[in-house]
């Protein structure tokens, strides 16, 4: 390669790390003033994906990026542009069936223009940063030479069938069924139980999501030989949430995974097909949310707020919040900034009690609700307004998510991975979400308690066969 020609691709990589992230800022905060009000979130929401994905595109040498930074976008977009669609369809205000603070509240078009403006800079400075950051592809995630094996896989479901009975045990033994009577009874049971078992059931429960999240990416990495076992446990899930009306997370996360695992290890497919597939994966997930929010009101279950949609609940929230800091002060929990760092501590060792801004929220402003059992994700948007600085808040929470996020794929594809390595990848990809929809650090305790067990018995298994075995006598 020539000396002209490595300026020319050292430009071309300063352009898109630097120069296209920032006027792509510039755009957007223009676009705020510029747009009309009411339609701008949508709007620039869309500009600011044309241009993520053009740029992400070209550094990627053309082919369509799915990975952790893309991944977490389309979540940021979705929530960014779900409550301002469902705003419009209602001609710009608030119905009955509408996020109950919402429709008390009535707030003109100002003011909700007002709080999605937190959400789109937060989207513009998220993309800005990871595309900064964001390093040109060097390497393939997994070698397509490595198949799983089959005795991991049969551990791995073994491991996941104890911890499901488990917790099925612990349930039955708390209230006599294995059955909930709804939505919220899956998870006031364990209040029945003391402290210590309470964590326990916790972390148990997010480990049995990493150890399906692994054995699915193990599956998907044998595809030829699995598709089938695939595709019955697949289903398998989905009857099984159809039926008891209960948490959607799951089965999301399995159908996400199943979906990146495809692309990526058996076939890619078009940028129509991936538009497609997200958009069945988000009707289903609001479908499934409005019969089982039918249900619970048709059971008298829901008493104060009744979100109509998970994206409406969480730009709620920030409305909520955001007003109330209009009027007066509001005394959030001392050092709720490092909720997620707090959380590596066990409640047992502290000399305070832990933030929990969804709980704190809940108990604080509608304690009814919280009483019957309600709960409500909190949001890092929300996080952020509780600040004196709300603008600052958002900007340094969206540069810290989009630098941690580019670092992650600059580590996992710097070279070939491991069948473990993939597997972590994909975790951190679909649990990555929760970035957005909970705090700032609450991926971290998640990370420690609920995916490092699953990884040490997975590193664990190979060298425990190794060792098992007898030595041959001379």
């Amino acid at each position: 390669m020539n000396a002209g020609s490595t300026l020319t691709e050292k430009y071309r990589l300063m352009f898109h790390s630097i120069l296209a992230p920032l006027s792509m800022v510039i755009i957007i905060v223009a676009g705020l003033v510029i747009v009309p009000v009411g339609t701008e979130p949508i709007l620039l929401a869309i500009l600011a994906g044309i241009i993520f994905f053009w740029i992400l595109k070209r550094k990627n040498k053309g082919v369509f990026p799915v990975e952790v930074g893309s991944f977490y976008f389309c979540v940021v977009f979705i929530y960014c542009t779900m409550p301002f669609i469902a705003y419009a369809i209602n001609g710009y205000e608030y119905h009955m069936l509408s996020d109950s603070r919402l429709y008390h509240g009535s707030p003109p078009s100002e003011e909700v223009r007002g709080v999605g403006t937190f959400f789109i800079l937060y989207l513009s400075i998220f993309s800005a940063s990871y595309l900064t950051f964001r390093k040109p592809v060097t390497g393939y995630l997994v070698s397509t030479t490595l198949r799983p094996s089959t005795s991991i896989i049969v551990v791995l479901i073994g491991i996941y069938l104890l911890l499901e009975f488990s917790i099925l045990y612990l349930k039955y033994a708390a209230t006599g069924s294995v059955v909930s009577e709804g939505y919220r009874q899956q998870y006031l049971w364990a209040n029945e139980y003391p402290l210590v078992v309470r964590q326990i059931i916790n972390h148990m429960q997010g480990i049995v999501l990493a150890v399906q999240i692994f054995i699915v990416t193990y599956l998907f990495l044998g595809y030829k030989k699995f598709r089938f076992l695939i595709a019955a446990f697949l289903l398998l899930k989905t009857v099984a949430l159809i039926f008891s009306l209960g948490a959607r997370t799951e089965l999301t996360m399995l159908l996400v995974v199943s979906s990146i695992c495809y692309y990526n290890y058996v076939k890619a497919f078009s940028l129509w097909k991936v538009i497609f597939v997200t958009t069945v994966l988000v009707v289903g997930f609001l479908l499934l949310g409005w019969v089982r929010d039918l249900q619970a009101v048709s059971l008298g279950s829901y008493g104060i707020i009744v979100p109509s949609t998970e994206f409406e609940a969480l730009f709620g929230n920030a409305y909520d919040i955001w007003s109330r800091n209009l009027v007066g002060g509001i005394g959030a929990p001392k050092f709720y900034p490092f909720e997620g760092i707090i959380n590596l501590i066990p409640q047992q060792l502290l000399p305070i009690e832990k933030p929990n801004l969804a709980k704190w929220y809940a108990d604080t402003y509608y304690p009814a609700f919280s009483t019957a059992g309600g709960g409500l994700a909190f949001g890092v948007i929300t996080e952020s307004l509780l600040s004196d600085s709300p603008w600052i808040a958002v900007i340094w929470r969206a540069t810290f998510h989009g630098f941690l996020l580019a670092w992650v794929y600059n580590m996992f594809h710097r070279a070939a991975h491991g069948r473990i390595q993939t597997a972590i990848y994909i975790w951190i990809t679909v649990l990555s979400y929760q970035l957005f929809r909970d705090t700032t650090f609450s991926l971290l305790p998640k990370l420690v308690f609920d995916l490092l067990p699953v990884v040490l018995i997975v590193y664990g298994i190979p060298l425990l066969a190794r060792y098992s075995k007898p030595v041959a006598r001379r």
